[in-house]
């Protein structure tokens, strides 16, 4: 095969290059089109308070917030996080797919993932899943190159990526099942296998203190296995869980990937072993949470890191089939997902829930919905407390507010709501201590917790009713009863 020439190398590079720059440039202008979703003001609210470990997660999204320096009310500095470890996750996406002989193919492999759900519009927003992402594909391109026989730099990669993920959260450890399932179907000697095993190891052994205190505290692997006590038999589950892969994935991306990663898995004969790698990196996650899926609620973000290797394997489809070949195949895929990207960027920027109906999903009236709270608000040093950590987030990042949720509030004559969500309800910020004066206290109540005729210790000041935005509160501002001395510290 005649090798391409290096001007064409280079044009590769620029167009795959100002694919990325592109989307880097939209997804920008996207980020300032609403307001933080609530778990993105939670996220921030984590890094307000630096800790080793939070209740639902690990915290590197904490970590790196608080060293980018963004500031309450600063949507846009919270959001460059997000698109910044997703830019990245494009250029190991690219990386994984290269080869000097065609090198057109991480053109494609960019242009297909921006334009996804996934890629294109939720990378825009704050979660552990965009480090997630960086650190899955990083580890995918480790294990490539490790398959290869790169030496000892991509061990040290593998580990590096391993350790760091599970700083962001604890499905990275599903790449131990991906290099299981791809030594099964023959893609390492088992010389490479080991090596792979040893950086595997040294990663969660790196992350292993924060797991041990996330345990020690209830926190992370405490918390989802207290989800998984909870399960029950859900049969439809599974096509619930594939329906959820195919929204984050769009429908010709997620079932042409689905189908490639049990085809190369049986067909491994005839699959190279970075083939193998690539469609184990589909099957193992996917197979995962299709099976959690029947046993609990899944969410559509749970199989986003099977994403990156749908992707590679439709790349390769390309070149290994001629019905990847034409003109009309390529033409249709890219027509596909404009349309499916466009349809999620219009939602998102009119103003339509970012997921499902659920108001608390919603990415626009938070900013003016907390300055209305923050406008009840007339005394000094208040103590603000919410029914849900959603509301206190967002009192937080944009009404300036020491906002807590609800979690015992006994001296104000409140117990735990009814109808917990689940052991190890979220807080947000856990429980807290008052160790101060609190001159008053603000309740902000919705269809949880309705504030009581009386509530001891205490008098209304003031009662106003929110209809607006996109949570409908009750806001009931208290002041001490008796002397005016408001109490001093103990439990909110």
């Amino acid at each position: 095969m005649n090798q391409p020439s290096r001007s064409w190398l280079s044009m590769a590079a620029l167009a795959a290059v100002a694919v990325a720059v592109a989307s880097v440039l939209w997804r920008v202008w996207l980020a300032g089109q609403a307001d933080l979703a609530p778990d993105e003001a939670y996220y921030h609210a984590w890094s307000t308070r630096l800790a080793w470990t939070y209740l639902d997660h690990p915290p590197m999204t904490a970590w790196l917030l608080a060293l980018m320096g963004a500031g309450p009310g600063d949507a846009l500095g919270v959001r460059g996080l997000a698109i910044a470890l997703t830019t990245g996750a494009l250029a190991a996406l690219a990386a994984l797919v290269w080869r000097p002989a065609t090198p057109m193919r991480s053109v494609g492999a960019v242009t297909l993932a921006v334009l996804t759900p996934a890629f294109g519009v939720g990378s825009v927003l704050l979660t552990p899943d965009a480090g997630l992402l960086l650190c899955w594909t990083l580890a995918l391109l480790a294990t490539v190159q490790l398959a290869g026989g790169g030496g000892w730099r991509p061990v040290a990669l593998l580990a590096a990526a391993m350790a760091v993920g599970l700083l962001f959260k604890v499905t990275m450890g599903l790449m131990v099942l991906v290099v299981a399932l791809g030594w099964a179907v023959g893609a390492f000697s088992p010389s490479k296998a080991r090596r792979a095993g040893l950086a595997l190891l040294t990663g969660c052994a790196l992350a292993a203190p924060v797991y041990a205190a996330g345990l020690a505290r209830g926190h992370i692997l405490g918390f989802q296995a207290g989800r998984l006590s909870a399960a029950e038999l859900r049969p439809l589950g599974a096509l619930e869980a594939v329906g959820g892969w195919l929204g984050v994935a769009a429908p010709v991306v997620g079932a042409a990937g689905l189908a490639l990663a049990v085809w190369g898995v049986l067909a491994r004969a005839r699959a190279t072993s970075v083939e193998r790698i690539v469609w184990a990196s589909v099957a193992a996650p996917l197979g995962v949470f299709v099976a959690l899926g029947t046993v609990v609620h899944g969410e559509a973000n749970w199989s986003l890191v099977a994403l990156p290797g749908a992707v590679c394997a439709l790349v390769f489809l390309a070149e290994r089939h001629p019905l990847g070949r034409p003109r009309w195949a390529w033409g249709t895929a890219l027509g596909l997902g404009v349309a499916v990207l466009g349809a999620a960027v219009w939602m998102v920027a009119r103003g339509a829930p970012a997921v499902g109906p659920d108001p608390l999903h919603e990415v626009h009236g938070w900013q003016t919905w907390a300055q209305e709270v923050a406008a009840v608000v007339d005394c000094e040093e208040p103590l603000v407390v919410t029914d849900r950590y959603q509301e206190a987030s967002e009192l937080r990042f944009y009404g300036g507010l020491e906002a807590w949720p609800l979690v015992s509030v006994e001296a104000l004559g409140y117990a735990e709501p009814s109808g917990d969500a689940g052991p190890g309800r979220p807080t947000a910020f856990d429980r807290t201590w008052v160790d101060r004066p609190v001159s008053c206290v603000v309740l902000v109540t919705g269809g949880q917790v309705q504030p009581g005729p009386r509530v001891k210790g205490w008098r209304r000041r003031a009662v106003v009713a929110l209809d607006r935005g996109p949570s409908s509160s009750v806001v009931t501002v208290l002041e001490a009863a008796g002397a005016g001395e408001a109490p001093g510290g103990g439990s909110p």
